[in-house]
C-alpha cells in the first residue's frame, strides 16, 4: 500500500467527499507544477549540451543539431559532423594542387638589344 493511503474499513459505506476530491486535485496540481519545473530544467540542460557540442566543432551548422533528448542531440551532432567530413573530403578531392615546383622556362630577352640578338640567332 502507498504511504498516506488508508484502506476503508470493512463494511464502511463512505463515499468520497468534496474534501477528498479537493485533496486529490491539489496533489495533481502540485505534481503538474513539479513536472513542468523538471521539463524546464531538462530544456535548459539540453540547450547547454547543444551549445557545448557546437562549440567543440565550429564547422557544424547549428540548424543540423536538434533533438528533445540527449540521445537525439548526440545523434544529430554526429550526423552533422559526418556531413562536414564528407564535404571536406569532397573539396580536398576536387582541389588540384600540382606536385613540386612549376616547370622551368627559358629566359626571355628583356632589352631591345637582346631581342634583336635572339631574332638573329646570334
Amino acid at each position: 500500500m502507498e504511504p498516506g493511503f488508508e484502506a476503508p474499513s470493512p463494511g464502511a459505506t463512505d463515499s468520497p467527499t468534496e474534501a477528498d476530491f479537493a485533496a486529490l486535485a491539489a496533489a495533481i496540481d502540485e505534481r503538474d507544477a513539479d513536472l513542468e519545473t523538471e521539463r524546464e530544467t531538462n530544456r535548459q540542460l539540453l540547450d547547454r549540451l547543444r551549445t557545448a557540442l557546437l562549440a567543440s566543432d565550429p564547422l557544424v551548422e547549428p540548424e543540423l543539431v536538434r533533438g528533445i533528448s540527449v540521445g537525439d542531440l548526440e545523434t544529430s551532432f554526429a550526423a552533422a559532423q559526418a556531413a562536414v567530413q564528407r564535404v571536406r573530403q569532397a573539396v580536398l578531392r576536387d582541389v588540384s594542387v600540382p606536385a613540386g615546383s612549376p616547370a622551368r622556362t627559358t629566359a626571355r630577352p628583356s632589352s631591345p638589344l637582346e631581342k634583336i640578338r635572339a631574332g638573329l640567332g646570334v
